[in-house]
């Protein structure tokens, strides 16, 4: 090889790796919070085979820990209104007239910091950065998250190029089909929030709860009575997240318990089976790499499994659990760690 193609070889190299880190400093500056105020609406679309949901939210957030979202239906109207003020949070259904009142997560409690993070997922996923493009009116860098293994898409990111807020989110099945898109509609940034207000008084006579993880509309008897199993629902959940639905699952000639839990814009699955049942989690998402590492819960030890798609928590106790969403790891082994049988308190 000639010394010119040597170099030529050289500097091709030098501009990939410089390439991944910036792709690497995009996913990173996402992690963060925002430290500018912000105000917005926009849309959540999930698709589940041929059926498709839609959502509208309008959000504020003032740094470093003041929010409010709202669920709002076709006339503009909040149908579910999560706000806090940085010390108590408060979650409002008005369509079962119900408020939930709790003390929002500890932004400092952290199992993986986003170093960390970011190292398990380039162990098994590319970052690349595409040309940027505008969401809302607003310049972004767009990225894409691909398996290392296959080049399989899995995500794209549209990250606000001055304020590293994600703008636009979607991820996508192993054919390459969208499975779900988060986009703004618009957004302002920065802004005024000095007479934004993130306190919230019920509606006068809505039923108050301090528990807001016991919901009384779920027939848990049904539930333990098509599977001789005990309903197990947490006791914590990180803040704005509800209870949305419990589901029986047929599987391998078993019955699980789906529960999901929702904020308005992502979902946590709780997956509870007998404790002898081979649950094959890796097949619920296709996913085609993975790193994982053992956590200590509940006095014994769970498998944390990081995807491209989110977080897998596996354990067995009484039961067989498993837990899948994109939060932290941190809250992950909180919410498992709170787990008790149906009508009984948690710590």
């Amino acid at each position: 090889m000639s010394i010119s193609a040597a170099l030529t070889v050289l500097f091709l190299l030098g501009t990939c790796a410089e390439a991944q880190q910036q792709a690497s400093d995009v996913l990173l500056a996402s992690f963060a919070p925002p430290e500018v105020a912000y105000q917005g609406q926009l849309m959540v679309v999930t698709r589940y085979g041929e059926r498709t949901t839609e959502k509208t939210l309008t959000v504020s957030f003032a740094p470093p820990d003041r929010y409010r979202r709202e669920v709002v239906d076709r006339y503009g109207i909040p149908v579910l209104t999560i706000v806090s003020d940085g010390e108590e949070e408060w979650i409002y259904d008005r369509r079962r007239a119900s408020a939930w009142r709790g003390e929002p997560a500890d932004a400092d409690y952290k199992l993986l910091d986003p170093d960390e993070e970011l190292n398990l997922l380039e162990a098994n996923y590319e970052f690349r950065l595409r040309p940027d493009e505008k969401v809302a009116g607003r310049e972004c860098r767009m990225l894409e998250v691909r398996a290392r293994s296959g080049g399989r898409l899995v995500r794209r990111l549209w990250v606000d190029r001055e304020y590293g807020i994600v703008l636009q989110r979607a991820a996508y099945l192993a054919d390459g089909t969208e499975a779900s898109r988060m986009h703004f509609l618009h957004i302002d940034v920065p802004a005024d929030a000095d007479d934004w207000d993130f306190s919230f008084t019920p509606p006068s006579g809505v039923r108050t709860q301090k528990n807001r993880l016991r919901p009384d509309y779920l027939e848990f008897d049904e539930a333990a009575a098509a599977t001789d199993m005990q309903p197990r629902i947490p006791t914590w959940l990180p803040p704005g997240y509800l209870f949305e639905s419990l589901n029986l699952l047929p599987y391998r000639g078993a019955t699980i318990l789906h529960f999901r839990f929702t904020d308005g814009i992502d979902v946590l699955s709780l997956f509870q089976a007998p404790r002898r049942a081979r649950v094959s989690y890796q097949g619920m998402l296709a996913a085609d790499g993975s790193s994982s590492q053992h956590l200590p819960v509940a006095g014994g030890s769970a498998r944390l499994v990081l995807t491209a798609d989110g977080k897998f928590l596996e354990w067995r106790g009484d039961d067989h659990f498993v837990l899948f969403g994109r939060l932290g790891a941190d809250a992950l082994r909180r919410v498992a760690e709170s787990l008790a049988p149906a009508g009984k308190e948690g710590s």
